[in-house]
């Protein structure tokens, strides 16, 4: 995993990139606090070796730029 430092909005922030996942995921306070809209409620199943859980999440897309152009990220 690598861990990649940007600034969205004047805020500086730490991205995990794990290739193995399969969901993007972000604090409700750092989604507050770079003022991200939501784009509506679901159920995120988060599954582990053990268990799987059902959480009250919201979606969220954001644009992330760079040198070479934006990235888009969707998430929960």
């Amino acid at each position: 995993m690598n861990t990649v430092i940007a600034s969205i909005r004047g805020v500086q922030i730490y991205i995990l990139l794990d290739q193995g996942s399969t969901h993007t995921t972000i604090s409700k306070g750092l989604q507050d606090k770079l003022n991200i809209p939501s784009r509506g409620r679901t159920l995120l199943e988060l599954e582990t070796l053990a268990d799987s859980t059902k959480y009250p999440s919201e979606q969220f897309s954001l644009s992330v730029p760079t040198k070479d152009g934006s990235i888009n990220i969707r998430g929960y």
